[in-house]
């Protein structure tokens, strides 16, 4: 790993500065370095690429963004500033002298704002509201140089939740004067949108009951045409991805077992023959980088087992080559501005295994780098442990990725491990880059396994499909096998085994507990489903009707046919089972897993269990969004697991 300033370009209060040289190399980095939101949560560059906007948590809890000179850094401009505990969730720029940004209220909800680059004109924006039938927030910029952006209003049906259609419409970040598009020509039921390059909505999917189909406006203004349809856990169906031109789209699909990244003749409706992207064991996931000035993609950002990027463009490939050879030990990914070609700099993302994401500023007149700063400018990277990316065989002989972080240092074995289950659980749980958790537990002296069990997304049609109603079956197998392999292979020390994990990961922690054990000592467990029949009929949670009668049902199961399965596998049926130490915590306003059965869980097994620590947090849903919170909560987790795993059995 090559050594990275972490100087910023500054002195000014905004930036958080903590040298390298401070850190004492036998002294673990404090819980806070990991756990707090202060840092660059956001950097973006304005689209002649002039500007940087960055936003930051500083100590006070105040969120800021400030504005650099992308070719004189050390000018620097706070123009805009939010207190109370709140905090920037996006940040990017309308046009060149106006910055657009949200707002995340942990208490009350989120709010849109814009500013200009020199810090007047702020404005709150209208029409970004929510009730119990609509709910509208931003959706996207737009590429005119305008003071537009485009929002977009979801409207619900009150009495289930349904999600009834999205619109998008623009809306002037100086006047706050709103533009329509034509909402009665367009598709109904639609859940998602492609634009044009001229920001004009020409594809759109919408999703009714288990059926996904696509749209395409071939011709302007009101010529929707249906591009495809299928049903929404199948293989086969066409998904857009990106739209080129009148003639060209990419879509994805899957081949061979895995999604991939295709070109489309709008004008013949033809999949092309081969593939454009086709990564063995992995489905397809990036962005194309599009330049709007030149009118052409530049290049595709994409992810497998890590993030890398491929270049059409032969001087974004050499700017790449350039920045790599700088920077040998990291993933170094260019985030250009909507005009790539002729922005005098390029704003550039470096991170690894061991190092969070810090950004720079590459001058490609001379091909330096400027250091900006951190996401966590408290870690580092010679603190933290490699990182790695495996395949095991689950007993029934699917193979499963896997990553695994240890402890810094050299390479020992017998460890005491965590298995962090990762929550969904039907997305993709990890990557290879930095990861808090994962390195915070690293950092203690644990190995951590990460198992990206069947239902997981990302590794293949089969191994997603694989996972159906599986909860506490095959996909907890999946978990312990995980464990398994890491004993066999010597690292882990089987008697000393943990298990972690939030909403599906703390299900999982605690169906660990129940079913397996002998294997894992001690579990913690965060806002926790408990109860396998609240997914599909519980009218407190935030699933939909739709989704609770279509969706779980192929996913989890009916509570009618699986009746003995969803009892056997539901936590809160089998208090009396859990008997290992279980730390288990819940957010009071929890809208997702609403906090009742998990109280009621930890409640019973206090009957049965005096080593139960129960956690509630009266400011918190369905995650951790307070400093204060997650500190706390990380610091018990700490305490928890060196009383239950770090003692040699």
């Amino acid at each position: 790993m090559p050594k990275h300033s972490n100087k910023f370009v500054s002195a000014v209060l905004f930036f958080s500065v903590l040298f390298q040289s401070a850190f004492a190399a036998e002294t673990p980095p404090s819980l806070e370095s990991f756990f707090s939101y202060e840092g660059m949560s956001y950097v973006a560059i304005s689209p002649s690429g002039k500007y940087i906007a960055v936003a930051q948590r500083q100590k006070n809890n105040t969120s800021i963004i400030a504005v650099i000179d992308s070719l004189e850094p050390s000018k620097l401009r706070v123009v805009a500033s939010e207190s109370d505990d709140w905090f920037i969730s996006s940040l990017g720029w309308v046009n060149d002298n106006r910055i657009y940004y949200q707002i995340v209220d942990p208490d009350r909800g989120q709010f849109m704002g814009a500013v200009d680059a020199d810090g007047s004109n702020q404005k709150r924006l209208a029409g970004f509201k929510s009730s119990s039938s609509t709910m509208s927030g931003f959706w996207g910029p737009t590429h005119d140089g305008s003071n537009n952006i485009i929002a977009q209003t979801a409207s619900y049906k009150s009495s289930t939740g349904d999600l009834q259609h999205t619109h998008l419409y623009k809306i002037d970040t100086m006047t706050l004067k709103e533009s329509n598009w034509d909402e009665d020509q367009q598709p109904k039921r639609v859940i998602s949108w492609l634009l044009d390059h001229h920001d004009i909505p020409r594809i759109a999917s919408s999703k009714i009951e288990s059926q996904c189909t696509s749209w395409v406006l071939a011709e302007l203004p009101h010529n929707w045409a249906q591009l495809d349809q299928s049903d929404c856990f199948e293989s086969h169906g066409v998904n857009p991805f990106f739209w080129e031109s009148e003639q060209n789209l990419y879509v994805t699909r899957s081949s061979g077992g895995y999604s991939k990244l295709y070109s489309y003749d709008l004008k013949n409706h033809k999949v092309a023959d081969q593939p454009l992207v086709d990564f063995k064991g992995f489905d397809f996931s990036g962005y194309f980088q599009y330049d709007y000035a030149a009118g052409r993609i530049l290049g595709l950002q994409y992810r497998n087992d890590a993030s890398g990027a491929f270049w059409f463009d032969p001087e974004m490939k050499k700017a790449q080559q350039i920045i790599d050879q700088k920077f040998p030990a990291t993933i170094n990914t260019i985030i250009c501005s909507v005009n790539c070609l002729s922005a005098p700099v390029l704003l550039i993302a470096s991170e690894s295994d061991q190092q969070p994401r810090h950004f720079y500023i590459y001058k490609k007149s001379d091909s330096s780098l400027v250091s900006l700063g951190s996401v966590r400018p408290h870690i580092n990277p010679k603190q933290m442990g490699q990182r790695d990316f495996y395949r095991y065989k689950a007993r029934d002989g699917m193979e499963s990725p896997v990553y695994v972080t240890q402890p810094p240092g050299p390479h020992q074995n017998g460890l005491p491990t965590v298995v962090i289950v990762h929550g969904g659980p039907w997305l993709r749980g990890a990557s290879w880059e930095w990861e808090a958790q994962a390195q915070f537990l690293a950092s203690r002296g644990y190995l951590v396994i990460e198992p990206q069990f069947r239902g997981s997304t990302g590794f293949g049609d089969a191994h997603f499909r694989a996972g159906f109603k599986q909860w506490g079956l095959a996909m907890q197998d999946d978990v312990t096998d995980a464990a398994l392999w890491a004993a066999e292979k010597g690292w882990a020390d089987k008697k000393r085994i943990g298990i972690l994990g939030g909403s599906y990961g703390g299900y999982a922690s605690l169906m660990g507990l129940i079913k397996t054990p002998e294997v894992f000592r001690c579990g913690v467990a965060f806002a926790a489903e408990t109860d396998l029949n609240e997914l599909i009929d519980s009218p407190i949670n935030d699933n939909s009707t739709e989704s609770q009668q279509f969706d779980m049902r192929i996913l989890v199961g009916d509570p009618v046919a699986d009746e003995a399965m969803f009892k056997a596998n539901s936590p809160i049926k089998h208090a009396e089972a859990i008997r290992n130490p279980l730390l288990i915590m819940h957010g009071a306003l929890d809208r997702r897993v609403p906090i009742g059965k998990a109280s009621t869980l930890a409640s019973n097994i206090k009957d049965y269990n005096k080593n139960i620590e129960w956690i509630v947090y009266d400011n918190e849903g369905h995650g951790l969004s307070h400093d204060k919170n997650a500190i706390d909560f990380w610091g018990r987790v700490e305490t928890f697991l060196n009383k239950y795993l770090k003692p040699v059995q």
